[in-house]
């Protein structure tokens, strides 16, 4: 017989391959029995390559939980500061900002890194800031950055500024970067080599001598802004970024002087003058 008829599928015999529909194809893992009339051949194991199981593994080392943070430590401002090496030469205040498109660094920096003009690669981008400002760019500086244990060649807009970073790591290095910053927690997690790797913000990237502003966001009494209080109209009297401790301290005084405001005002009437008349 040349013919095998399975259900409604005819298979020819003639033919040197034999192709069974995909209903009869082995699973991963998959024990198959096999028999020959009342004889049962040897089983088979169908095994999952080594390789896919260390990709598996690799995915799921890759998986990243954060927990939630207690409330009082989630209550700040705080901007997001790293350390860095720029060609070899530390570097504080660096300004990782997903707002900005470039990296960016001020023009006074050069010097601090044994740089000048002549280092720069020339481009007619224009810088513009969340003002809305344009600032032409002084060129472009290509520079080794090393975050953690991760180098990268990093290009970096000089541009002339008084900002108070020292350097700024826009989305074209967090992006390229594979980076994944988060200012809740303050620290930024990437992948290097196929492992993450966590870098975590610097604690006190301002003196209070200097930069007498930036350093009051890492105040212990500084926080979201709330509102506090309400007026006859319950709208909030005023705004205030402290944490809830000296908040509730402004809620309190509010509270005294709204008790202690008089219901009512009577308008000052000056009494007509007192006449004395001498008793004989």
């Amino acid at each position: 017989m040349d013919v095998l008829q399975i259900g409604s599928i005819s298979i020819n015999l003639s033919c040197l391959v034999l192709t069974l529909p995909l209903v009869f194809q082995a699973k991963g893992n998959e024990t198959t029995h096999v028999s020959n009339g009342s004889m049962l051949v040897e089983e088979e194991v169908i095994e999952v390559p080594a390789q896919e199981k260390e990709e598996e593994h690799d995915i799921l080392s890759e998986q990243i939980i954060f927990n939630k943070p207690d409330e009082n430590v989630a209550r700040h401002i705080k901007p997001l500061y790293i350390s860095a090496h720029m060609d070899g030469v530390p570097v504080n205040r660096v300004l990782v900002d997903n707002g900005a498109a470039v990296n960016v660094i001020p023009y006074f920096m050069l010097r601090n890194l044994g740089k000048n003009s002549k280092d720069l690669v020339y481009t007619d981008v224009t810088i513009s800031d969340f003002t809305g400002g344009v600032s032409k760019s002084k060129g472009v500086l290509p520079v080794a950055l090393t975050v953690g244990s991760k180098t990268s060649m990093s290009a970096f807009f000089v541009v002339d500024s008084s900002a108070t970073y020292n350097a700024l790591l826009g989305r074209d290095w967090i992006r390229s970067s594979w980076c994944v910053p988060f200012s809740l927690h303050q620290r930024l997690i990437f992948w290097n080599r196929g492992k993450t790797e966590v870098v975590y913000a610097d604690n006190r990237p301002f003196l209070a001598n200097s930069n007498m502003v930036e350093a009051r966001y890492y105040d212990e009494d500084v926080g979201t802004i709330c509102f506090f209080g309400m007026d006859r109209q319950v709208r909030p009297r005023g705004i205030t970024a402290c944490n809830k401790p000296t908040l509730a301290k402004y809620v309190v005084d509010e509270v005294c002087n709204e008790l202690l405001r008089p219901t009512a005002i009577i308008p000052y009437r000056p009494q007509e003058e007192l006449k004395i008349e001498e008793l004989l």
